[in-house]
Formats: structure tokens, C-alpha cells, sequence
């Protein structure tokens, strides 16, 4: 934590961190649209114009615009933007959060932590932005539950997280595929209309995170924007659609694992 209160600084650029602030920007327009209607770009569903807001900025100034962003939130958008840190994330304890009497001051702490976590300094490789959306991702599908692993079925990210750190970042990408693709399968025996639903929500988190669609180009972040899209897909071939969900994952995750190692797009 910097001397200041704000978040501690961390040395270099952002890493990937710019994905983060993308996905948490897209996440924030999505429930609170009309938050700061001064800010042209707040209600944005495009994720290059969040991505390139904070590209070539420090990983404290991502992490200040981000603190920023929630300070423009009503009091329970603050508390569902803690409440989504932690459950995807950090999972900081509540009694983790001692000597933190506001929202404001849990905020702060739980972005210190996710920048904390997947910095260079305590990530050489650079693998932090892709653990960090693998995380997340393992989280939400864990809600759907069902695996046959019960490591797979636990909703704390925590230790999502630490399973990640210890295997090669093939791995990490290939266990993200496999629970992916098994969801999927679960949700087309229940009917296209599940099948399509699900790859939609699946699609608009990897573009909220900057991955693209074949043939390329910048998507939309809303799921409503890939609905139709994906039923037609289910109806002329389910293989196929799954094929295309299969690509932009692996898009999502080395465009993630290309950034925090520093690597041109």
C-alpha cells in the first residue's frame, strides 16, 4: 500500500492489467450504465476502447482508473463490486479486512491484492493475467458444479489460483477447455436454447477480456449480442459451435499470457 493509501505501486507497465480493467469496465457498464454520464466512453460494450485507455499506463495507474470507476458507483454497486473482487479473485476473508472500516478502503485493498498477486515480482513468467482470468472463469463455472473432480466444483477462487501457479501454462489453458467443454455438453442434452445461452455468456466474458472472433476484429461484451448468433450456429452444426468458442478461449488466453510476459499483439 503506497504512503498515500492508494494502491502500492508496481514496477513497469500494465502487463495485462489492461484486460482486467477492460473486463471489470464492461462488467461495471453492463449493471450501472448511467453511472458517470460525463464519461463518454463509461457505458462502452467495446473492449478495445477500455483496453487502450489503460494500455501503456502503469500497473498503479490501471489500478487507480479502476478505484476511480468504483468510486463512481452507488453504495450497492460498491458492495457488488467487492463482492465479485472477492469471489472471483481475492477471496479475502472478512477477517482479512481489519483495520478497513469502508467500502472505499475494501476496494483498495482487494485491487492491491489482484495486482499484487499478478506482478511481475511474484510472477516472473509472466503468467499473472491469464491465472488471474483463469481464476475467475473457474469460479463461474464451478457454480454450474458437476465435475467429477471435486477440486473443479469449488466457488472460492483461492484455490483455483494456487493450483494454477503450480503447472505449466499449457495446462492452465487445456484444464480451462476441458471444464469449458464439458459444461457445454451438459448444457446442449438440455436443449439448443441452454446450449446457445451458454455459449453466449461464454463468448461475451472472452471478448470483455480482449479475445477475438474468428476471422478477427473487436466483438461486443453482451451476451445478447452473441444469442442469435449461437442458436444458428447449434441449429446448422453443435460441433462447429463449440469449435468457435474453442478458438476464441485459446484467442482470450495468449492474447492474456502475450501481454503480462510483455510480448507484442
Amino acid at each position: 500500500m503506497a504512503a498515500d493509501g492508494g494502491p502500492a505501486p508496481v514496477p513497469g507497465g500494465a502487463a495485462g492489467m489492461e484486460f482486467f480493467y477492460s473486463t471489470e469496465s464492461i462488467r461495471l457498464a453492463l449493471g450501472w450504465p448511467d453511472a458517470d454520464p460525463d464519461d463518454r466512453n463509461w457505458a462502452s460494450l467495446e473492449p478495445t476502447g477500455h483496453i487502450g485507455l489503460a494500455r501503456g499506463r502503469s500497473r498503479t495507474e490501471v489500478a487507480a482508473l479502476l478505484l476511480a470507476k468504483y468510486a463512481k458507483l452507488p453504495a450497492d454497486g460498491q458492495t457488488e463490486a467487492l463482492r465479485v473482487l472477492d469471489a472471483l479473485y481475492c477471496g479475502v476473508p472478512a477477517d482479512g479486512r481489519n483495520g478497513w472500516h469502508t467500502r472505499e478502503d475494501s476496494l483498495r485493498q482487494s485491487v492491491t491484492e489482484v495486482f499484487r498477486w499478478t506482478s511481475m515480482g511474484g510472477d516472473p513468467c509472466g503468467t499473472g493475467p491469464l491465472r488471474l482470468w483463469f481464476s475467475a472463469e473457474s469460479a463461474l463455472l464451478a457454480r454450474r458444479g458437476g465435475y467429477a473432480n471435486p477440486a473443479r466444483n469449488h466457488l472460492e477462487p483461492r484455490g483455483h489460483r494456487d493450483w494454477s501457479a503450480g503447472v505449466p501454462f499449457w495446462s492452465v489453458i487445456r484444464d480451462l477447455a476441458d471444464k469449458s467443454r464439458e459444461q457445454f455438453e451438459r448444457a446442449a442434452t438440455a436443449g439448443t436454447a441452454e446450449a446457445a445461452g451458454f455459449i453466449a455468456e461464454l463468448l461475451s466474458r472472452y471478448a470483455s477480456w480482449g479475445g477475438r472472433p474468428r476471422p478477427g476484429g473487436p466483438p461486443l461484451a453482451d451476451r445478447g449480442h452473441w444469442e442469435a448468433t449461437c442458436v444458428s450456429w447449434l441449429s446448422s452444426d453443435p460441433a462447429k459451435a463449440w469449435e468457435y468458442a474453442d478458438a476464441m478461449l485459446r484467442d482470450t488466453a495468449w492474447r492474456l499470457l502475450s501481454s503480462g510476459r510483455g510480448c507484442p499483439d
